[in-house]
């Protein structure tokens, strides 16, 4: 997966009793495993405000995108701005967001 949708993983792991909702059961396991939430209820409250986790392979695209999608660039540039080092945008975008890892894969949400 590119990007988790927190809102789907924390109302479909509400419904805990159903066999294919373990994926997102185990997705809030590993958020407030990994302390970036103290408990189902403060999961979901972020999930609401901060929805998107990025997996660390997207994440230079997601960079990119974004710069893209709040208009820092267009995306149809000539030189020198289609020479921007897009993982080391990425490396510093990293400093506004935090880790936690599912199944052996890093997603970053941006920290609240």
């Amino acid at each position: 997966m590119d990007t988790i949708d927190l809102r789907d993983v924390a109302e479909a792991a509400a419904d805990f009793e159903h066999d294919d909702h373990a994926e997102a059961v185990a997705i809030r396991a590993a958020f407030i495993g990994d302390g970036l939430a103290n408990d189902v209820d403060s999961f979901a409250a972020y999930a609401e405000d901060e929805p998107v986790a990025i997996s660390e392979y997207y994440f230079t695209e997601y960079t990119q995108e974004l710069a893209e999608d709040i208009g820092v660039i267009s995306g149809d540039e000539e030189w020198p701005l289609r020479c921007i080092d897009w993982e080391w945008a990425a490396r510093e975008l990293l400093y506004d967001y935090s880790t936690f890892t599912v199944d052996g894969t890093d997603y970053h949400v941006r920290t609240l």
